[in-house]
């Protein structure tokens, strides 16, 4: 609801620049400035302000694991008989484990979700096996998700447009279930 309440007092102009940072973050303001028929100042200005208000969290490049030779692996997580102490522990296991490159905590079905970067099936197998090993009396369901040249497609929610043609690649999903 945050979000609404943001997005409804944010002027078409605003939307603009979102869309285009969305887009492509690296653009410099003088390229978003002609896009959105603003000047370079007021670009800058308002991306400006909207970092500060928080609606712009970061603008960060999006790595692709497979050009390092990565598969990734997302594996969501639902969890049975955890307090907070098994919470801590999974924390601290995902944050050394240097094989997870984000895990995000959900609400739904699953409990939690993370990406898993690997250079091969046995090596995520490898970390699997140590997880459940430390966590599988939590573990009420697990399944597992690797991506190979997946999409990525530029959004228009801000604008209310339908999403542009993916960016690159197409995708194939494979999953596991156990």
């Amino acid at each position: 609801m945050l979000l609404l309440t943001k997005m409804q007092k944010l002027d078409l102009l605003g939307r603009k620049i979102l869309t285009e940072l969305d887009q492509d973050s690296r653009q410099p303001f003088s390229q978003i400035a002609k896009k959105v028929r603003a000047s370079r100042t007021v670009v800058e200005y308002r991306v400006k302000k909207l970092i500060e208000s928080g609606i712009i969290v970061s603008l960060s490049a999006f790595v692709d694991p497979a050009k390092f030779g990565l598969t990734s692996w997302k594996v969501y997580l639902q969890f049975h008989n955890k307090n907070k102490e098994v919470q801590e522990q999974i924390n601290n296991f995902l944050l050394e484990e240097k094989k997870v490159w984000w895990a995000i905590k959900c609400e739904g079905n699953f409990d939690l979700m993370l990406l898993v970067l690997t250079q091969s099936v046995h090596e995520f197998y490898e970390f699997l096996s140590n997880f459940q090993s430390k966590f599988s009396k939590h573990e009420a369901r697990i399944e597992i998700t690797t991506h190979i040249n997946p999409d990525f497609f530029s959004r228009g929610y801000f604008l209310d447009k339908e999403s542009k043609k993916p960016v690159r690649h197409s995708l194939k999903s494979q999953l596991l279930r156990s």
